[in-house]
């Protein structure tokens, strides 16, 4: 992921900055590709001041909507891309345009190819695709002690044993780690 990011960083054009933004969305949210595919600019609030902003809501698995968050430079990246994306009608956060022809959203195939493209750039050749990312996201916050609850609700999971069978299984040394954490020797 760190690599992929530096890879899209490097290029300051503007679809650049829509890469990186798109990037930055998809590491420090946790959404799936569908929700990213689907975000629109009404369902974007990154323009009040902090805190307060760095949300949006997405439509995922059976079009139901859920809020995510992102991290400060995910909401820098974001802004950056605003900042230049075309006005056109298409109100989809992230648009592109094939050979030079018209503005429109980008397809759950397009973004794929935004990452897989950055990947190569780098020379990233496995775990690089979005869903990837998103597990990357459950495990990191289960890793920093966060609370499975928490973490299901921030994953948009129906039912907590989904983030208990794929975030909440530690190998022995990180079990032990989190013990010591949270019990004290007497």
């Amino acid at each position: 992921v760190e690599k992929i990011l530096r890879a899209a960083q490097e290029n300051v054009h503007d679809e650049g900055l829509r890469d990186y933004a798109l990037l930055r969305f998809l590491e420090s949210t946790g959404a799936r590709i569908e929700g990213i595919a689907n975000l629109t600019l009404e369902h974007l609030d990154v323009d009040r001041p902090e805190p307060g902003c760095r949300r949006a809501i997405v439509s995922e698995k059976f079009e139901e909507e859920r809020a995510v968050f992102m991290t400060p430079g995910a909401l820098s990246a974001m802004r950056a891309w605003l900042s230049v994306r075309p006005g056109i009608a298409d109100d989809h956060v992230f648009i592109g345009r094939s050979n030079g022809g018209a503005w429109h959203a980008l397809t759950i195939d397009g973004l794929r190819g935004i990452v897989r493209r950055h990947a190569d750039q780098c020379g990233v050749t496995t775990k690089w695709s979005p869903h990837q990312w998103r597990h990357r996201f459950g495990r990191k916050l289960a890793e920093q002690g966060m609370s499975l609850g928490v973490i299901s609700q921030l994953m948009g999971h129906k039912n907590i044993s989904v983030t208990r069978d794929f975030y909440g299984i530690f190998a022995s040394e990180e079990l032990l780690g989190l013990y010591d954490r949270y019990m004290p020797d007497l």
